[in-house]
């Protein structure tokens, strides 16, 4: 039932991926919309549907530390390509919506981090990988993270706990691993509250999905709010369709 919801963000959004019919059923309820890409690397994005007209702000998410110097970033740089081989899809986009309900301003931030493990080399295995999410030492994730904080204060100000603010997303980063909380997981705990089901069940892969079997289970997908929320309930939705189960998040 669409009716029942404001806005709509799908994520890994390529044309083509929903008939036409179901578009057009979208764009029925929803009257503004818009659609963002990551990067210019390839053709996905985030397509947001809303009930209320809004303005957005976007910015792109580097995967280097924010506080390094340019000569530190150059190495790095380099450095990346040897170990991930491609860097070329790493960066990603910081996205902002604003919208107003009832008199009140709502910010809504959407993201997908970067994975950079996917192309590391064999000879350095799932151990470096291991190593580099819980420590978040030269790690382009962690990296992303000190980036959305950097782009959250310039673009809200210091002060933005103060205001209402939802952050959503597949953040690629484990809320634990071996029962250890990884650096990534604590810095992003630490931009907004992160809200976790009851249950704290994990989100990836989804059972049915065609990655199933192939990744250890894991919650990295997360909600974050400022405080203004208030009272919250969380639980993770084990439905079909994607290789990540959605979170569901009610307000009091």
């Amino acid at each position: 039932d669409w009716s029942r919801y404001d806005v709509v963000a799908l994520g890994e959004y390529i044309e083509g991926t929903l008939p036409k019919e179901t578009l057009d059923k979208l764009k029925r309820h929803f009257k503004w919309s818009k659609i963002i890409k990551y990067n210019n690397a390839y053709d996905k994005s985030i397509y947001i549907l809303s009930k209320y007209d809004f303005t957005y702000v976007a910015d792109t998410i580097d995967w280097v530390n924010p506080n390094w110097t340019l000569k530190e970033v150059s190495r790095y740089r380099k450095s990346a390509k040897f170990f991930y081989g491609s860097t070329k899809t790493f960066k990603r986009k910081y996205f902002r919506l604003k919208l107003t309900k009832d008199g009140f301003e709502n910010n809504l931030i959407f993201y997908h981090f970067n994975n950079p493990w996917p192309g590391l080399k064999k000879i350095f295995g799932k151990y470096l990988t291991a190593a580099e999410i819980l420590t978040g030492r030269e790690n382009p994730l962690y990296n992303q993270i000190l980036q959305l904080e950097e782009k959250i204060k310039k673009d809200l100000g210091l002060n933005y706990k103060d205001k209402k603010i939802l952050i959503m997303g597949d953040s690629n980063c484990p809320r634990t691993i071996k029962g250890i909380k990884p650096v990534c997981y604590n810095k992003l705990g630490k931009i907004l509250t992160l809200r976790l089901d009851k249950n704290k069940e994990n989100t990836f892969p989804a059972l049915k999905s065609t990655v199933s079997g192939k990744y250890p289970d894991v919650k990295i997908d997360h909600i974050q709010t400022s405080e203004s929320f208030g009272r919250t309930t969380v639980k993770v939705l084990k439905l079909n369709g994607s290789d990540h189960y959605p979170i569901h998040l009610k307000t009091y």
